[in-house]
């Protein structure tokens, strides 16, 4: 047993620097992480409620908390890597195997070793990228293979505090090294890769068109850029080149087509407000943004490589492993974008550069980042989400968010935004302490039919007062009061907060 525990151990301690060292190769090659598949199915089996909690919360941080679990992942691998291979080489081990018989038996269990690990890795990567992978397992089998150093292999009675001291920080340093790698790699990635920089065109927001909306508070209209909600379950998401990047439509199509960042540019640009919000987005919460995106209808691509008639969803893929589906009838509609610009500039590798799909209505998983792929299909599709139970439809619930509530002489002075999709918003209700509702006044007309709509309502009360906010939708159907969680077609129900006035 303790033998066994050695070689667990010593399996451990050599995949820690293996990793780190193929997760420089990647950033330098700008290849996938070996460590991704790993760190994905952390994020993807966390509990959904937790998994968003820790989103929310730590935001960019809770990137590396997964990245740390998939290196914890890979360290057991490791140890049972080792039991493979077998302890290290010692004088009693030669007392039973001499000459090439021990040799032979070494080779054969490092063979055995690095043949589990390369199929470890095929699992997790149907498409692995070779060189991170290579430098991996000849790193981890290279230190199985060489004898420990003097001292590492001499405690038949069991380990020393030194040892313990030791072996932690053959750990704790990797792992740091990784979060360092993690962190520093979009500073690289940055000064690496090709990608445009410079605006199409000048941006100014929109001038208010009524007055009593310049609220101290109140969610301003158009969301600026580096405010506009970003949240990703990716350990690292694509950083792509516009100049390597073709968008593939093929599947039911006369003629399948590949189309360059350029040859869309070239096209006729149509600039659209959009609200987007995420389905992850509790009730109430900031996972919701506004912005002037800029693109070419989804529909005139598709119409490039003509559709056949039995053609009838359309699939999109992302690098990312990300897929999903739309409706033919849906990416026809006239507001469904290739969206390579926000705000007159051309899109953040965050929030999808070089383009993406951008479809209104919907939460933003069906609005593809990074979209590289379009397959038209005769049936429906499962895409990524829709495989973990997620909504199929994606379309967004109808919202009402409170972001100001303040005491004034004549009462509580409420303000918020807005959102029910293309659906629109017909009004907004307020209501103190389970009474009444109350009109409140909308800043229309709205920036678009496809975005939020900010509100403001004085209420007439004092003491402790719980304010609730409801939407009422352009066809007349008021917002869901039952409350649900996010999980699986997006969080409904009122918003409610309680202040003392």
């Amino acid at each position: 047993m303790r033998r066994a525990l050695r070689s667990y151990q010593r399996g451990l301690l050599a995949m820690a620097p293996a990793v780190v060292l193929s997760s420089m190769v990647s950033i330098l090659g700008n290849w996938p992480w070996t460590l991704e598949p790993l760190t994905d199915w952390v994020m993807l089996t966390t509990p959904v409620d937790l998994a968003d909690r820790l989103l929310l919360d730590l935001g960019s941080l809770a990137r590396p908390l997964a990245l740390l679990g998939g290196f914890a992942l890979f360290l057991g691998i490791g140890g049972v890597g080792g039991l493979i291979a077998g302890p290290a080489p010692s004088p009693s081990d030669r007392g039973v195997f001499q000459g090439a018989g021990y040799a032979g038996l070494r080779v054969i269990r490092l063979a055995a070793t690095a043949i589990f690990l390369g199929l470890i890795l095929a699992f997790m990567f149907p498409a692995p990228a070779l060189a991170p992978a290579l430098v991996l397992g000849a790193v981890y089998v290279g230190l199985l293979a060489v004898p420990p150093l003097a001292g590492q292999a001499r405690h038949d009675a069991g380990p020393s505090r030194r040892d313990f001291i030791r072996n932690s920080a053959r750990v704790v340093g990797p792992a740091a090294a990784l979060v360092a790698l993690f962190l520093l790699q979009p500073w690289y990635r940055a000064r690496t890769l090709v990608t445009r920089s410079g605006r199409l065109f000048v941006f100014r927001v929109p001038a208010p068109r009524r007055s009593g909306f310049t609220i101290a508070g109140l969610t301003p209209e158009v969301t600026p850029p580096s405010q506009f909600y970003y949240m990703s379950k990716n350990l690292v998401d694509p950083d792509l080149s516009a100049g390597a990047w073709r968008l593939r439509v093929d599947g039911l199509v006369n003629t399948p087509r590949r189309i360059g960042f350029e040859e869309i540019l070239a096209m006729p640009p149509q600039s659209q407000y959009v609200t987007q919000e995420c389905v992850s987005n509790p009730v109430g919460g900031p996972l919701i943004s506004c912005a002037l995106f800029t693109g070419v209808p989804l529909s005139h691509l598709l119409d490039l490589a003509g559709p056949l008639p039995h053609a009838a969803t359309v699939v999109m893929r992302a690098p990312d492993g990300h897929v999903d589906s739309i409706p033919l009838t849906v990416a026809r509609q006239d507001e469904v974008l290739v969206a390579y610009a926000m705000d007159g500039a051309y899109l953040e590798p965050a929030h999808g550069y070089p383009a993406r799909i951008l479809v209104p209505g919907s939460y933003g998983f069906k609005s593809i980042k990074w979209v590289e792929h379009l397959e038209l299909v005769s049936g429906s599709f499962s895409g990524t989400w829709q495989e973990r139970g997620w909504t199929a439809s994606g379309l967004v619930h109808s919202m009402a968010r409170i972001d100001v509530a303040r005491s004034t002489a004549k009462g509580v002075a409420v303000a918020g935004v807005a959102f029910a999709g293309t659906r629109g918003v017909r009004a907004v209700q307020v209501r103190a302490n389970g009474g009444p509702w109350q009109p409140a006044i909308l800043h229309t007309p709205p920036l678009s039919p496809l975005t939020w709509v900010q509100w403001r309502c004085l209420i007439r009360a004092r003491g402790k007062v719980t304010l609730e906010a409801r939407t009422i939708d352009g066809m007349g159907k008021t917002q869901e009061s039952r409350a649900s969680d996010i999980y699986p077609a997006g969080a409904t129900g009122y918003h409610q907060i309680t202040v003392n006035v």
